[in-house]
């Protein structure tokens, strides 16, 4: 190999406040605390310099607090040990050992190889360096790291990626592209691709996180070329990666989320259920046909907080869309019809799109002020996108930037919407040698922020509600999002569950899919109730779809249904305090909130990797039957604890596998023993987190003490800062009579007199222990109904006699 590539025989080290340099030949290896178990590896190569401006395009990655938080705890190595041969670094539980002859890098956490080592053996014909600069990809130098790959070595991350929850043996290219109608199995790229990925090894209980925080990472393959290694493609610089490392995959997920930024809660609303369909926007009375699904909805008294407005409502005359130019036939005055669709209580979102057709009426204006991302010859690129050619708006440019956020300000908000979408903005740039394809990971990213500070600045009491279908590192800071233009069959149904928590495994929690399917035949009937049973325990109740025949996929669209699909959104209502409740924890921890069995309960190994069974927040193990013709599903249940049929209500041991009828109706799924939930019966607008009516479900764990935190607002304020109030329940059974407790930890809420039903429900064969605090008025053997939640509350419960 031509040795000028890679950086080896370390020779000596400086030490410069969190980080250790050490000097070699061909360049430098820096190693860098963030925080104890956060550490950024970076090579620097000298006769491959990275510009400053790739350091200045991956600012949008990580968090705007980061540098703040590193400055004022000034982590950094205890101690510094060189033998003859290796480096050896300590930082809090974890040993850092570089060999001077390769810069091979090892990482022990507790003394056991979290990260690195030696890949093969010195016979073995395979790579000894652990990055190597591998040629030039377009303008720019091509280098690979490769990294050891133990047997057991499991991958979960990089976006939404299709296929199994399990990367392993696969090779993903990490860039985003439109995939109208994608194969949900084995179709790559898709729309958000991020290049952090948990590494986990069952057998050894290892947790590593890997991040590329690098402007262009070509390729990640993790274990496709070879049984030995596992490898990643970075194009042009920073030459880094960042370990993480922890005890759990949620720990991982902490730490990746502190670093890149924490997810941003989207109001409460946007967790209810939602239209959409580009067939209400496309024909000219497009105002009547969004009245009519409001209509619709109310007649059939289906629950719903508003409507995606797909982009047909900017669709000109010539059949061309142009950004920000409402079509005045569909909608004669739009502020008018946004505001009568507010007052009948619903919230509405528009598509926006970043590229602007050379036909747009404001293209020469846009294209002369510099507004759109230039060639390297200084001009405004141009790109095929929807039916002609179209520039891009260049969010990196502070004029672009402030206009882009006026037109949102007077087109959007200023008519009454809520939410903006964010569409068709991967930036497919086909030219390698533009500079800007340096930009395209952090566009969609940069995009959102846009919207998300505007709706700040325009609703300052209000949390943001932005949409993004793509996305890379940081995506969670300002938006949700969704799986994109899946396919209405079968196998679309079952990967995108998979996807779903291949994101929320990336550090995106707040997503969900198209219910019913976006592209292809409408779904007959069992497939359509199928669809909506999977979206019940889902973070967004969505149902979107492009039909050609111009009728849109509705629940209406199936009469002898109607009743069957209704209580399907009911009953995401009724949990929504639940579902909220894991969302805002969501965002406070970056905790999924559909979580693998196999991650939830890595000692259970009868677990399967890919089972579409999954933890909904801590306490629900929803089950899904995602197979034609499919009238019962086998689930796997998790070792060490007991499960409870929330409709037979019998108890299943853990570690067995078990069968069980799931109709055509209703949704199924098991409650762990230990645990508490939050639901809100009749609940059927989010117009506030305060429940009117809030049901507390125990399922007491004889011998254990558990607790759960319940924290409620108005839905819409900024919740650190806002009004809202966060309860601790307790309970302690470890005797005859158990114990629960509940106590107010946090509260700003300005209305003290809050007024609302209350009820803390028992199991049937549980009853109170009646105290002078607690008549039989008041509890009728396992319930106690409240006016509200106390500040304070201590009461016993005890096993009903025979």
């Amino acid at each position: 190999m031509n040795y000028s590539r890679a950086v080896y025989n370390l020779s000596q080290y400086s030490v410069k406040k969190n980080a250790v340099e050490f000097s070699g030949v061909n360049g430098k290896i820096k190693a860098e605390v963030f925080r104890e178990g956060v550490y950024s590896i970076d090579f620097q190569f000298d006769s491959y310099p990275v510009p400053n401006s790739s350091q200045e395009i991956s600012e949008i990655f990580f968090s705007s607090e980061l540098k703040k938080e590193s400055e004022m705890k000034e982590p950094s190595f205890s101690k510094i040990i060189e033998s003859d041969k290796e480096y050896h670094l300590y930082q809090g539980a974890n040993e850092f050992v570089f060999r001077k002859d390769t810069g091979l890098l090892s990482i022990f956490q507790d003394k056991q190889l979290v990260h690195g080592g030696q890949i093969g053996t010195n016979d073995t014909v395979i790579p000894h360096y652990p990055l190597r600069i591998v040629g030039k990809y377009g303008n720019d130098m091509l280098a690979r790291f490769n990294f050891k790959l133990d047997d057991d070595d499991r991958f979960y991350g990089l976006g939404d990626k299709t296929g199994s929850l399990n990367r392993r043996g696969r090779f993903f290219r990490m860039y985003n592209r439109d995939s109208l109608g994608y194969q949900a199995s084995i179709s790559d790229p898709l729309y958000k691709s991020v290049p952090f990925f948990i590494k986990h090894n069952p057998e050894k209980h290892i947790y590593t996180g890997i991040l590329f925080p690098v402007p262009v990472v070509k390729s990640i393959d993790l274990g496709k070329e070879s049984p030995y290694y596992f490898s990643a493609e970075i194009v042009g610089g920073p030459y880094s990666y960042i370990v993480i490392t922890g005890t759990s995959a949620w720990e991982i997920l902490d730490k990746y989320t502190w670093l890149t930024g924490r997810p941003t809660l989207p109001p409460l609303y946007t967790f209810g259920f939602l239209g959409s369909s580009m067939n209400y926007t496309e024909p000219d009375k497009a105002a009547e046909l969004v009245s009519r699904y409001f209509d619709n909805i109310e007649k059939y008294n289906i629950p719903c907080e508003g409507f995606y407005f797909s982009s047909g409502y900017v669709k000109a005359d010539n059949g061309e869309r142009y950004t920000f130019m409402w079509n005045k036939k569909k909608f004669p005055d739009p502020e008018g019809a946004i505001r009568k669709y507010c007052k009948r209580g619903y919230h509405i979102a528009c598509n926006i799109k970043p590229g602007f057709l050379i036909t747009h009426p404001l293209y020469k204006e846009l294209d002369e002020k510099g507004y759109f991302l230039k060639d390297k010859d200084g001009n405004s690129i141009r790109e095929y996108y929807w039916g002609n050619d179209a520039s891009f708006i260049d969010f990196n440019n502070p004029d672009a930037l402030s206009w882009w956020k006026k037109m949102l300000t007077d087109k959007i908000f200023a008519y009454g919407i809520s939410g903006v979408w964010n569409d068709n903005n991967e930036l497919e740039l086909e030219d390698l040698s533009l500079p800007v394809q340096k930009i395209r990971s952090g566009y969609p990213v940069r995009m959102a922020r846009a919207a998300w500070e505007a709706s700040k600045e325009f609703y300052p009491q209000k949390r943001p509600w932005v949409i993004s279908r793509s996305g890379g590192i940081g995506l969670q800071k300002y938006a949700r999002t969704w799986t994109g233009d899946n396919v209405s069959d079968w196998e679309s149904m079952k990967y995108n569950i998979l996807m779903g928590m291949g994101l929320g495994l990336s550090g995106i929690p707040y997503y969900g899919h198209d219910i019913g399917g976006f592209y292809g035949e409408k779904p007959d009937t069992k497939q359509f109730i199928r669809w909506c049973q999977t979206a019940v325990f889902q973070p967004r109740f969505v149902i979107h779809s492009w039909n050609e025949d111009g009728n849109p996929t509705e629940i209406w669209s199936y009469p002898e249904s109607i009743d069957v699909l209704r209580e399907l959104v009911e009953i995401h209502y009724e949990f929504m305090p639940y579902i909220y409740n894991t969302a805002i924890e969501a965002s406070l921890s970056g905790l999924p909130m559909e979580r693998p069995l196999s991650l939830m309960f890595p000692e259970s190994k009868n677990i399967k990797q890919d089972s579409v069974h999954y933890m909904f927040g801590e306490d629900i193990l929803v089950l899904s039957a995602v197979n034609m013709n499919q009238d019962s599903i086998t689930v796997s249940l998790p070792e060490g604890t007991r499960w409870k049929d929330s409709d037979s209500q019998e108890m299943y041991n853990g570690g067995q596998s078990i069968t069980i009828e799931y109709p055509y109706r209703g949704v199924r799924y098991l409650v762990r023993e230990g645990s508490i939930l939050f639901t809100s019966p009749g609940c059927r607008k989010l117009d506030t987190g305060f429940f009117k009516k809030l049901r507390i479900s125990i399922l007491p764990l004889k011998n254990h003490v558990f607790s759960r935190v319940y924290r409620e607002d108005n839905g819409e304020d900024t919740f650190s800062t806002g009004s809202y109030n966060q309860y601790k329940i307790t309970v302690d059974y470890r005797d005859t009579i158990g114990e629960i407790s509940i106590i107010k930890e946090k509260s700003t809420l300005k209305s003290a007199n809050l007024t609302r039903e209350v009820e803390l429900i028992l199991p049937d064969n549980y009853e109170y222990v009646l105290t002078d605090a607690l008549t039989p008025d008041l509890a009728a053997y396992n319930k106690l109904k409240l006016i509200n939640i106390p500040d304070t509350l201590n009461l016993g419960f005890r096993l009903k006699e025979e």
